[in-house]
């Protein structure tokens, strides 16, 4: 059954992103409260405010309904803001970095030790740097999803309330469903100063593959998988499997390695 298109106005849409309107009005509150019994306490000068979420909604982008649960950049990435001592004021800078970054650089921030376990890196340097002349750097980042089937989650009144290989199918977004279980991929995200590439591997009955030049192909249309030699797509293969199953420092290599 082909697809349909979700119509021009949805009112569930326009419902959730009012809600997020008004609840960031509470976070601004938060906010505000904080910063002042930072300055309260004098130390103001002395404490680094750390400003990040998850992924949000779709809201009827790409006519999808809600979550975002795809390998694309418009679903993992998620903004990150710092202030703090000796970070420049108002710049922004493309490295990129992960979630797992962060007790690192925090620690580091904090001029504490960081474990060898963790699996991230500090980007402490990068940070009082930013706005300086332009440095090379090698940085992988791994992104992992496990697709879910769940016959529960099926509004009675879609076509296919009977496969349970899907899952969050809403008869208010047009029986659109928002997982199945072949959703799930591995992805290695492989950035440098002059290249950005992302690799994913879905774990279905096709072995489906990607590559996008993030760089020439922000916007992910052109899958480049044809284009390489088998032998090419074996090497990501491995810097994937590689890069999945490493623990603490030992995944800090990889990039170098390459």
């Amino acid at each position: 059954m082909q697809p349909q298109q979700l119509p021009q106005n949805v009112s569930i849409l326009d419902d959730i992103q009012r809600h997020r309107l008004q609840s960031l009005l509470a976070v601004d509150e938060m906010v505000k409260t904080i910063v002042e019994e930072v300055e309260s306490a004098g130390e103001i000068n002395n404490t680094y405010f750390i400003f990040t979420s998850d992924h949000g909604f779709h809201i009827g982008q790409f006519s999808l309904p809600w979550d975002k649960r795809q390998p694309y950049e418009t679903d993992i990435r998620v903004p990150f803001l710092i202030s703090g001592p000796s970070i420049p004021h108002n710049t922004t800078d493309d490295y990129p970095i992960s979630a797992v970054d962060l007790v690192p650089t925090i620690l580091d921030l904090a001029g504490t030790e960081i474990p060898n376990h963790a699996d991230g890196v500090s980007f402490k340097q990068r940070l009082l740097e930013i706005g300086d002349e332009a440095q090379s750097y090698e940085k992988l980042i791994l992104v992992e999803y496990w697709g879910e089937g769940n016959k529960k989650s099926i509004d009675d009144r879609c076509p296919w309330k009977e496969d349970g290989n899907l899952a969050e199918c809403s008869k208010n977004a047009w029986c659109k469903c928002q997982d199945a279980r072949n959703n799930t991929y591995i992805c290695v995200l492989q950035f440098s100063y002059s290249s950005r590439l992302k690799f994913c591997s879905f774990d279905d009955n096709q072995s489906f593959v990607e590559l996008y030049d993030l760089e020439s192909d922000p916007y992910e249309l052109d899958n480049l998988i044809s284009t390489i030699t088998k032998h090419k797509i074996r090497d990501h293969h491995k810097i994937l499997h590689k890069f999945r199953k490493c623990r603490g420092k030992r995944c800090h290599g990889i990039a170098h390695n390459l």
